[in-house]
């Protein structure tokens, strides 16, 4: 929006700045989004227990690591890469759960229990 200035007796209208508008995804929604296009019929309740999994294990972040055990990602997966997509990390989590556990919430139970998954 122009700002008016008085300048010798006359009033011109300077123009504002343009806005920067910074947009920020939620790492929550990233992780929710990919678990969608990897699970296309997830429920409401296998979604909460696969995001509240990754909560804990990361924060949501596709880029975190234990340099104690060398787990990487979203659900800290011991065989992850560096190198892998956050779409990756979930195809290979859904992969490793269908496998140990066959549901997000057994897996979360596992986890309540050991604190790991």
């Amino acid at each position: 929006m122009a700002k008016p200035k008085r300048h010798c007796g006359r009033t011109q209208l300077i123009p504002s700045p343009p806005a920067i508008v910074i947009v920020v995804e939620d790492p929550k929604d990233s992780v929710r989004g990919a678990i969608t296009t990897v699970s296309r019929n997830i429920s409401r309740r296998e979604m909460y227990c696969a995001l509240e999994i990754a909560r804990r294990e990361s924060r949501y972040n596709k880029d975190s690591y234990n340099p104690r055990s060398g787990a990487r990602g979203v659900y800290q997966l011991l065989h992850g890469q560096k190198n892998w997509t956050l779409n990756k990390q979930i195809q290979m989590a859904v992969k490793y759960m269908k496998h140990r556990y066959g549901t997000w919430c057994q897996a979360l139970k596992f986890h309540n229990l050991h604190g790991w998954w």
